[in-house]
């Protein structure tokens, strides 16, 4: 299956999947106002903190509100197309993967791409946010960032799951270290520094999620932009790679489901 049909399947299922939003759309509206809710109280809650002490090692409030915006556009982009990334160690430990082996498409695309509703709730905030704490001149970086973004959060979700290939059973470890991106890149990278910011730019890449980005929109710096897109082609590869090898190893014991 070539990239270019790779790409026109993608987009096929994912108006499948917004089709089928659509039809449930008090569930859609519920769980999408929840979480720009839910969001809304986090940034009210580093307000009140950031009106206290005014800045945090170099960090305003506005910096603040672009990481919001960095790594909502982001985690949402995510969870609004590959969704079903982060449930991934579940079809593998339970044999759901045959279904999709089956499948003439591609395993990876097939077995990942959901929506989430939450996650366009994420996404709706974030461009809004975005769209009051970012220069107007910055809109293209910012697109940019975020797709960078979202591919290396993506990329590691992938590559937590894909443990369960070897290791059985991880849905805790995939569960522990997802919550771990996700609160660490919510948070001031100055607030990190030796070894702890060694760890969230390398085990747990949250630093590349949302506080380089960040970063890179406050002064733009092409050592760093060009560390960002090696860092995220990087861990894309190594997660195709851990997927297709945890694939070959994959062991179903003939569980088989047709799906109508």
């Amino acid at each position: 299956m070539g990239v270019k049909q790779e790409i026109s399947y993608l987009i096929e299922n994912i108006k499948f999947n917004l089709a089928s939003a659509m039809e449930y759309k008090f569930n859609f509206l519920f769980m999408t106002t929840s979480m720009i809710l839910n969001n809304v109280f986090l940034l009210l809650f580093w307000w009140i903190l950031f009106d206290k002490f005014k800045e945090m090692n170099g960090w305003m409030f506005q910096d603040f509100m672009m990481l919001m915006a960095v790594v909502s556009v982001a985690i949402g982009l995510s969870r609004t197309l590959f969704y079903n990334a982060r449930k991934l160690h579940k079809n593998i430990s339970e044999g759901g993967l045959d279904y999709y082996i089956v499948l003439p498409k591609s395993i990876l695309l097939n077995s990942i791409v959901k929506i989430d509703y939450a996650g366009i709730g994420d996404l709706v905030f974030g461009i809004l946010i975005g769209v009051l704490a970012i220069d107007p001149i910055n809109y293209p970086l910012f697109i940019v960032l975020v797709i960078l973004s979202s591919i290396i959060y993506t990329s590691f979700i992938l590559i937590i799951n894909s443990s369960s290939f070897f290791i059985g059973k991880g849905e805790s470890l995939s569960n522990s270290l997802e919550l771990g991106i996700i609160v660490f890149s919510t948070y001031p990278f100055s607030l990190f520094g030796g070894l702890s910011r060694f760890l969230l730019l390398t085990i747990i890449p949250a630093g590349f999620v949302g506080g380089i980005p960040v970063g890179i929109l406050k002064s733009f710096n092409w050592q760093w932009f060009l560390i960002l897109l090696g860092f995220t082609v990087l861990i894309a590869l190594l997660a195709y790679l851990i997927f297709r090898i945890g694939l070959k190893r994959y062991e179903s014991g003939n569980l088989i489901v047709v799906r109508e």
